[in-house]
Formats: C-alpha cells, sequence, structure tokens
C-alpha cells in the first residue's frame, strides 16, 4: 500500500471519527428530546382528561337535564371555550378531542397553533388516527404514529370514560428533528472545517515524521531485503552443505576402501568397509588402538610413520603391512594417509585397501618367474647333459656291439648302460621341471593312470594305507603317461618319506570349472579341469617351508634320500601339461596336493608298449649335430646298422651336402639347437630343396617349445637324446616308412 493511501485513510478516520461523535451526540440529544417531549404531552393529556371529567361530573350535578343539550353539550362548550383562549407555543403542537360514532371517529376539538379545525370523521378501522384509536379503545400512553392527517406523530393518548371521550395531545416528529438536523448540517460543516484544520495542522505535524519514518522505514527495508538475501544465501548454502555432505556420505559408505580417521593413535571415524574388514578380524575399532590390530612384525613401522607424518616429514604416499585378527586371521594392506584436522586437533585421513588377494598373486607370479628362471638354467643343464651321456651311451653301444656277452667287459659295459639310464632319469625331472617334460601326449584316462602308479607304490611300501576315490565317469586328458605316472609317484613317494612310521593316503579325482580369478596366477585358461587330490596324513611342513617345496635341489631329506629334484620337476611337467599343482600343509597336520589337468572331450587312447629291436637298414642318412662327440657315436651307430652316413657339423654345411646328395639321401638326422643357424632354420631350406624330405628332430630337450613348432610345420619325427641303439634304429625305420 502507497503511502498517500495510507495517509488518505488515516484521515478518514479521523474524519469519520469527529462525524461518529457528533452524530452520537446529536442522536443522544434527540432521543432525549423526545423523551422530554413525551412527559410533556403524557401530562397535557393527562392533566386535560382530569380536568374534562371534573367539568363533566360538575355539569352534571348542577346543569338541569332538561336544558338545551343538556350537561355533556355544556361540558363541551366551556371545554372549547378554554382552548379557544389558549396558544399552543408549538407549531405542529395539536389538542384533539373525539368520540366514536359507530364504525367512525367523529373529531369534536382540533386546536393546534393558528385556529380550530374539525377534521373529517375517520373510519375506525383505517389506519390513520392511530393515536385517537388507541384513546378510544381505553388506552393511555404514547405512540409515534400515523395521525389523521397522515403525518407521523408523536402522540399522548388518554381516554375520558366519563364522557367516551378519546383525547391525544401530539406534535409532528418533524418539529422536533428539525432543531436537530440543523445541527447537524452545522455540527456538520464546522466538524468539516476542524476536519480541514485538523488535517492541515496533522499534516504540517506528521510530514517530517512520516518523511522520518519512511526514510527508517527503506532503511529498514534495505537492511531486511539484506537479511533476507543472507538468510537465503545462507540456506542455499546450508542445502547445498547438506547435498554434499550427502554425496561425500554416500561414496564414503559405498567406497570399496576401508576409510577411517586415526587421532592419538585411535580410529574416531570409519565407513562401512572399514567396519565388514573389523568384522571379518574379529576387530574392536572403537575401543582399541590401530596399532594393536597391526601384525607384530610390522607394528613399529607404522608406529613411526604415524608420528613422522604428524610431524610433516615426507614419505611415501602408500605402504603395505599386515593387520592380524583375534583368530590369528592375516590380511594384507594398503595404506594411504594424509594428515588434516579433526575436532580441533592433528588426525590422519587413511584410505586401506585389502591387497591379499593381490598379495599372493604378486608371490605367485614372482614365484612362476623364478622357477621359470631356474627351469631355463635346468633345462639347458639338461641339455648339455644330456648331449654328454648320448656321447657315453653311444661308445658303450659300440662297444657292447663287439662284445661277447660271455666277456667280462660286456656285463661292465651293461653297468655303464644303466648308469646312463640312471642319468636320463635325473635328466628328464630336470627337463620336466623345466617344462619340457611332454614327448607323447595322447588322450587318456586320468583314473586308470592313478590306479596303475598307486597299485606300483603299494606293492612296496605296505605300511602305508591307500584311499581312493575316483569320479564314476571316465576323466579324460590329454597328458604324456609316463611323465604323469612320474608326477604321482614323486608325490607318493614325498608323502611316504613324511610318515616313517605308516599313515594313510587320500587319493580323489573329481570335476573342476576354474574361473578367472582362480588361474589368473598360474598362466592358464579358465575352464573345465580334473581335480586331483593327495592328502597325507604325515608330519607335515611349516608354511615357510611350504613356499619352498616346489624349488628343485630343495629338499628336507638326508642326502641319501632325496635329491630335491621330484617335486621341481612335478612342478615343471604340471605347467608343461598347461595345469596347475599346489601344496598345502601345516606343522602336524600332514599335507594336501592338489593336481588340475585341463579336462578333454576326445576319446581315450590306449597306450601299448611293444619291446623294442635293433632294426638295420641300407639308405644313406645325412646327420647334423654341432658336437662332434655325437656325431662320431652316432655315425659309428648308423654304419654298425648298416646305414651310408653323411655327417655335418653346422646347418650351412648340412644344406650344401643335402643339395648335391638329395637323390640318395633316404633321411636326415637334425640337432633341433645349433650355432650359426638352428635345426628350425635349416629344416626350411630342406624343404625348400626337397618338400618331401624326411627328417628326425634330435635334440637334448624334449619334445616342447620348438621342436614341436617344427613338428608341425611337417617334420617327420623326433628322439631324445641320449638314446641307445635299439631307440634310434626303430625310429630311422619309422620315418623312412612314414
Amino acid at each position: 500500500m502507497s503511502e498517500q493511501k495510507r495517509r488518505f485513510i488515516l484521515i478518514l478516520i479521523m474524519a469519520l471519527s469527529c462525524l461518529l461523535v457528533a452524530g452520537i451526540t446529536i442522536a443522544s440529544l434527540y432521543n432525549a428530546a423526545i423523551s422530554e417531549e413525551q412527559e410533556r404531552l403524557v401530562e397535557t393529556v393527562q392533566s386535560q382528561a382530569r380536568l374534562i371529567e371534573a367539568v363533566a361530573e360538575f355539569d352534571a350535578i348542577h346543569i338541569n337535564s332538561a336544558a338545551a343539550g343538556g350537561a355533556r353539550a355544556a361540558t363541551m362548550s366551556q371545554i372549547i371555550a378554554a382552548h379557544k383562549k389558549y396558544e399552543h407555543s408549538g407549531r405542529t403542537t395539536e389538542f384533539t378531542l373525539a368520540q366514536k360514532n359507530g364504525k367512525a371517529i367523529n373529531f369534536l376539538l382540533r386546536h393546534r397553533h393558528g385556529g380550530f379545525e374539525h377534521p373529517q370523521p375517520i373510519a375506525l378501522d383505517s389506519k390513520l388516527a392511530e393515536p385517537m384509536r388507541q384513546a378510544l379503545q381505553g388506552r393511555s400512553g404514547t405512540i409515534v404514529g400515523i395521525d389523521y392527517r397522515g403525518e407521523k406523530v408523536l402522540a399522548a393518548h388518554e381516554p375520558v370514560s366519563v364522557l367516551d371521550l378519546g383525547i391525544v395531545a401530539k406534535i409532528d416528529l418533524s418539529e422536533i428533528r428539525a432543531p436537530f438536523v440543523k445541527a447537524g448540517v452545522v455540527a456538520g460543516l464546522l466538524g468539516v472545517v476542524v476536519i480541514l484544520i485538523g488535517v492541515t495542522l496533522f499534516l504540517r505535524i506528521t510530514n517530517p515524521m512520516i518523511q522520518l519514518l519512511e526514510d527508517h522505514n527503506i532503511e529498514l527495508e534495505s537492511a531486511n531485503n539484506k537479511l533476507m538475501q543472507e538468510i537465503d544465501e545462507r540456506k542455499r548454502v546450508e542445502d547445498a552443505l547438506r547435498e554434499s555432505e550427502a554425496k561425500y556420505r554416500l561414496l564414503v559408505e559405498n567406497a570399496n576402501d576401508a576409510i577411517f580417521i586415526l587421532q592419538d593413535g585411535q580410529i574416531k571415524f570409519f565407513n562401512q568397509q572399514a567396519r565388514q574388514i573389523g568384522k571379518y578380524l574379529a576387530l574392536d575399532l572403537d575401543r582399541i588402538s590401530f596399532a594393536e590390530h597391526v601384525h607384530p612384525e610390522d607394528r613399529q613401522m607404522v608406529i613411526d610413520r604415524y608420528f613422522r607424518q604428524l610431524e610433516g616429514a615426507a614419505l611415501q604416499s602408500t605402504h603395505a603391512f599386515r593387520l592380524i585378527g583375534k583368530q590369528g586371521q592375516i590380511m594384507w594392506a594398503e595404506l594411504n594417509s594424509v594428515l588434516i584436522d579433526w575436532e580441533d586437533g592433528p588426525a590422519t585421513l587413511n584410505f586401506l585397501r585389502d591387497i591379499t588377494s593381490q598379495r599372493q598373486l604378486e608371490q605367485q607370479f614372482q614365484f612362476s618367474q623364478k622357477m621359470e628362471a631356474i627351469g631355463t638354467l635346468a633345462g639347458g643343464i639338461a641339455h648339455d647333459f644330456n648331449n654328454l651321456l648320448m656321447g657315453i651311451q653311444g661308445r658303450a653301444s659300440l662297444m657292447l656291439l663287439d662284445t661277447d656277452p660271455v666277456h667280462s667287459f660286456f656285463k661292465h659295459l651293461k653297468e655303464i648302460e644303466s648308469y646312463v639310464m640312471r642319468a636320463e632319469k635325473l635328466t628328464k625331472q630336470l627337463l620336466g621341471f623345466a617344462r619340457g617334460g611332454k614327448y607323447e601326449v595322447k588322450p587318456a584316462n586320468l583314473n586308470k593312470i592313478i590306479e596303475r602308479s598307486s597299485q606300483m607304490f603299494a606293492r612296496t611300501k605296505k605300511e602305508i594305507s591307500v584311499s581312493k576315490n575316483y569320479q564314476a565317469k571316465v576323466c579324460t586328458v590329454e597328458v604324456d603317461q609316463s611323465q604323469i605316472d612320474q608326477v604321482l609317484l614323486n608325490i607318493l613317494v614325498n608323502a611316504w618319506q613324511a610318515m616313517p612310521g605308516g599313515g594313510q593316503l587320500y587319493i580323489q579325482t573329481e570335476d573342476a570349472i576354474l574361473d578367472d580369478n582362480f588361474v589368473k596366477a598360474h598362466g592358464v585358461q579358465p575352464g573345465e579341469y580334473i581335480k586331483i587330490s593327495i592328502t597325507d596324513t604325515g608330519i607335515g611342513i611349516d608354511e615357510e617351508t611350504a613356499k619352498k617345496v616346489f624349488d628343485p635341489f630343495f629338499t628336507t631329506k638326508e642326502k641319501e634320500r632325496g635329491t630335491g629334484l621330484g617335486l621341481a620337476s612335478a612342478y615343471g611337467i604340471i605347467k608343461n601339461h598347461d595345469g596347475i599343482i599346489t601344496a598345502e600343509s601345516a606343522e602336524g597336520q600332514g599335507a594336501t596336493f592338489k593336481i588340475y589337468l585341463p579336462a578333454s572331450a576326445k576319446p581315450v587312447i590306449d597306450e601299448r608298449q611293444d619291446e623294442q629291436k635293433i632294426l638295420a637298414g641300407s639308405e644313406a642318412v645325412l646327420l647334423v649335430d654341432d658336437e662332434e662327440m655325437i656325431v662320431d657315436v652316432a655315425a659309428e651307430l648308423m654304419k654298425k646298422m648298416g646305414y651310408e652316413v653323411l655327417t655335418a657339423h653346422r646347418g650351412k654345411k648340412a644344406i650344401e651336402i643335402y643339395r648335391h646328395n638329395k637323390d640318395r639321401v633316404a633321411i636326415v638326422i637334425l640337432d633341433l639347437i645349433m650355432p650359426e643357424m638352428s635345426g628350425s632354420e635349416v629344416y626350411e631350406r630342406l624343404k625348400e630343396i626337397n618338400p618331401n624330405v624326411k627328417v628326425l628332430l634330435s635334440s637334448g630337450y624334449s619334445l616342447q617349445g620348438l621342436a614341436a613348432e617344427v613338428l608341425k610345420r611337417g617334420c617327420n619325427g623326433f628322439i631324445q637324446k641320449p638314446f641307445n641303439t635299439n631307440e634310434l634304429s626303430n625310429k630311422i625305420r619309422e620315418v623312412i616308412a612314414a
């Protein structure tokens, strides 16, 4: 509302108030005048009535009824005469005297200011002459009503019972009102004047005050607007803060990391993930110092870092340590800490991540890398050792061919061969560990392999009770059966040595589905596997020893009882079969070895072993090997079998010889690992010369890696060094006949 409207309303209220007061005053005076006039009229009619009654009674006594008109006429004449001598002061004041004549009212006397008149009779049931009708009905009192003229009057009426007359004294209401109306008009005019004067004075006095109030109001309004803006801004900030807090609370509570605030060594705040870790480790996060939850070996390091961080030292952002639960559970944790202020004091905001699985994967990966490196070294040693054994075996075979069985040297030569065979088994274990143990892979029933190996073991170790639980269906895997036999026997012998007083062995097979998470650390593909579990009731080993069981040359036995290659070889062979092998053990609780081999859908091929005999031939053979010792021995052996032998110590020389003799060379015996040009490269050059060339690969390594790749490209066969006369003769005939 504008200020002008406010002023107008204020002035209007003042004016109405004045007029209301004046009106109330006039109305009060008017009512007082009415009351006073009523009393006067009542007094007049009552006195006149009593007077007429007195005169009538007097005339009735003293006037002879025989006189003209009688006493009534005499009385009326006296009353009329008396009224003629009296003049009413009021302009409309009137005195009337009337009688009822049948159904009409006859007026006998009408006396008002200015003369006498006889009004016309009025019907008794007419709405006119109401005061006189009341008097003729014998009623006494006052009334505001319509007289015989139709004017509204204030009248007092009184019956004159002696003469059956009615008297009315009345005055027009307009006469009573006239002075008050005039006074009201005058008062109104005066009021307007007074109001105008008052308004003028009011405006002169109040305008400066109003202006001052307006100025103050503007200031207050400005301050109020600013306050409202500040309130709105504060509310907006509070809403934004609440929204931000809700978002951060949602993020913190649903974070994958455990988040907690550490102050004075106590946990002051922690999120849901921290609560879950505390629940898993059965930790009391609210009451116990955080350091109490840290592994004793890591505790001092964690405490030192905490205090150094509070001192502002520049530290590596993250560090790892172990938490330990009430039941001894170990959890590796990675902690990232930030220095903050919390409740007026220094504290650290900490982000803790469970890296137990990651740590285990890293350890498994490091172990795999270590085993890979050691395996490479072992493979190289085995290769060179096999070459030496080849020389020994070859010389022994040549001497045996020229020695009569009854000669005393024959027995010694056979002993040399047996020593070579034992040494060959040792190199096979080295090659097995070096992931080079697959010679001939075929689909086989794993249950049958286990049964064969366990029966062989049980026949010689009767103090051990073997319990077996095979899966009902055929467990088909693609393996080198002799190598899997070796793995099983190595594990079974290891279990026997852990049970010096006898015990029990439990062997079980079952299907297993390995997912990505499980196989990730082992470098194999997820999918369907056959799981072998071998559990013994032996003395068991501690955790540190369990970590080394697959290390080559590591053994807990006396020198005479083990080489430390059995489990290392088993590890390499299983890895070479794209499988997994694990060991679980605890002191006094025995050990469990678990082997996972990929399941196969191919039909099982039964393995038959035929006794090999020396097979002779007359074809030309090209022998290629960088080891002069092997070339000499192998060439001499083949000459004894009847073959024509051409030799080469390098790949380029072999290619040159074959180019000039391709039509008469029936087979090339090719060493795989040679300097300058590898056997693989030589094979490709030979195929360029003759696509149908027949090549028998020879290597101190096993049929794996490069050898297998060359065979896939069309090479005809493979023979493992060291080989004897029988093996070599049969392999040559097999390749030539292919």
